[in-house]
């Protein structure tokens, strides 16, 4: 049996409300120390904000603008 390494979550959490964001977010944090990475895909800025890493996609000028950060 291997453990769990990473995780992948794309669009999981449209259809909660801010509470519970919160509470999710809080849950993502604790399991950082558990796992070599999360990787969560999201069109709600809180989750973005949340974390130190991550990367930020938008267009602009109709072309994607990838910015990067915490790296």
């Amino acid at each position: 049996r291997r453990p769990i390494k990473s995780v992948v979550i794309d669009e999981g959490f449209g259809c909660l409300d801010e509470p519970n964001r919160q509470a999710v977010i809080e849950q993502l944090r604790s399991l950082q120390s558990q796992l070599d990475r999360i990787i969560l895909v999201s069109h709600q800025e809180e989750f973005y904000n949340a974390f130190p890493e991550g990367c930020h996609c938008e267009m602009v000028d109709g072309a994607t603008k990838l910015s990067v950060r915490g790296r």
